[in-house]
């Protein structure tokens, strides 16, 4: 089997992706479905089922490239018969990547996940030593918060600051308890 697209393998999972200029559009379709295609026939040669339900396609690049796109008019990519649905945000080993390499989806997700175990860790607050408390927060907050950090690179700064915000609110939770007023973060 040869596939023409760039591919990454990750254990069992494969993404397909392409680049192609505004008029290579539905030559760069026309060949994922081919790899689309092989890839299918090269499973089930080994007896591998692909869920093409769990595939998704997404279009990515500036506002002005997707603007000009319509992408209901594109053909569509298709895996074992299946049509797969174009997207404008998708999850991809725990990361959300957008269509536009903007990181709101992703913040949005730690900020979820964060405040969800904060609150069940705020009410054993006062109930823990100190070095439990930071023990806890380091194993189960602040992994939440590094998590595919180096992305971030091109972030905004609204949603940097909504980062460090997470951060000092996991910071001051681990370090104060509720009597305490404020105190100084060792550094």
């Amino acid at each position: 089997m040869v596939i023409t697209s760039n591919f990454h393998l990750y254990a069992d999972d494969l993404q397909l992706y392409r680049h192609f200029k505004l008029s290579e559009v539905d030559s760069a379709i026309e060949a994922m479905n081919r790899d689309l295609g092989g890839v299918d026939e090269w499973a089930k040669s080994f007896g591998l089922q692909i869920n093409p339900l769990k595939s998704k396609a997404m279009i990515i690049g500036g506002r002005f490239y997707r603007n000009a796109l319509s992408i209901s008019a594109l053909d569509p990519l298709i895996l074992n018969g299946n049509v797969i649905p174009y997207t404008d945000v998708a999850k991809n080993l725990g990361v959300f990547i957008n269509s536009n390499l903007s990181w709101g989806e992703q913040v949005n997700e730690i900020s979820r996940k964060v405040h969800f175990s904060l609150h069940s860790l705020k009410r054993l607050q006062s109930l823990l030593p100190l070095k439990t408390r930071i023990n806890l927060m380091q194993s189960l907050i602040r992994p939440l918060i590094d998590y595919a950090d180096a992305c971030y690179l091109d972030a905004t700064e609204e949603l940097l600051n909504k980062l460090e915000r997470l951060q000092n609110v996991y910071i001051s939770i681990a370090l104060l308890t509720p009597t305490e007023g404020t105190t100084h973060i060792p550094m």
